[in-house]
């Protein structure tokens, strides 16, 4: 198993996959009160323009929860940090890193980045490889063992394309047990679909308890 993750002062469950929900910054507050009550661990939020404003009202309506912040600009990065962001995702821009390193926060980043970011200052528990650039659908799932086995904690995003509804749910099933540490989701829904799925692999590997026992089964 991976060490715990850390990000800023936030540290996510550590017995399960963690599920993130992928937000845009146009949408509207109430979706991430959706994504929280959908059981999301954390919620990651695109964009540029009204970045900032929404993850500091976002942080004031929840106030535990990790917030993640997708964006190409430095200069976004940073004031979205002081308000309240644990996470940025910095692609192989060195600049969003040392953004990071200075808050203190984590990154999400390509696995061939993954030292890089420590060289930089970077918390090394703070650290996801964000495998969004290594496929999709079942090229990726494929390829989980080679993601995995790097030993830094993996986000997938393994819903579209070839993988839809069920056929998703069973693909997250798969990557969940050889070790995946994070989905990303859209809409409550596929949230509250990934987080069943994510506590039952859990249970079976007994990293933790079933949400309710059946005929003594534990």
């Amino acid at each position: 198993m991976t060490a715990p993750l850390r990000f800023g002062s936030r540290t996510p469950a550590a017995d399960r996959a963690l599920v993130v929900a992928s937000v845009g910054a146009s949408e509207p507050l109430e979706e991430w009160d959706a994504a929280v009550d959908a059981g999301a661990d954390l919620v990651e939020v695109s964009g540029d323009g009204r970045l900032v404003p929404i993850v500091a009202q976002a942080r004031q309506r929840h106030p535990d929860l990790v917030i993640g912040v997708r964006t190409g600009l430095a200069r976004v990065a940073g004031p979205a940090c002081a308000v309240g962001a644990d996470l940025l995702g910095v692609g192989a821009d060195p600049e969003l890193a040392e953004v990071a390193a200075e808050h203190g926060v984590g990154v999400a980043c390509p696995a061939d980045r993954a030292e890089r970011m420590v060289e930089l200052g970077v918390p090394k528990e703070g650290i996801l490889v964000d495998a969004e650039g290594a496929g999709h659908g079942l090229e990726l799932l494929r390829r989980r063992d080679e993601l995995v086995t790097t030993g830094w904690p993996v986000l997938m995003t393994l819903s579209g394309g070839e993988l839809t509804g069920e056929g998703a749910l069973a693909a997250v099933a798969l990557a969940a047990a050889d070790g995946v540490k994070a989905f990303r989701a859209h809409g409550a829904g596929e949230v509250a679909a990934v987080r069943r799925t994510v506590d039952m692999v859990a249970s079976i590997l007994g990293t933790r308890p079933p949400a309710r026992c059946v005929r003594g089964l534990a």
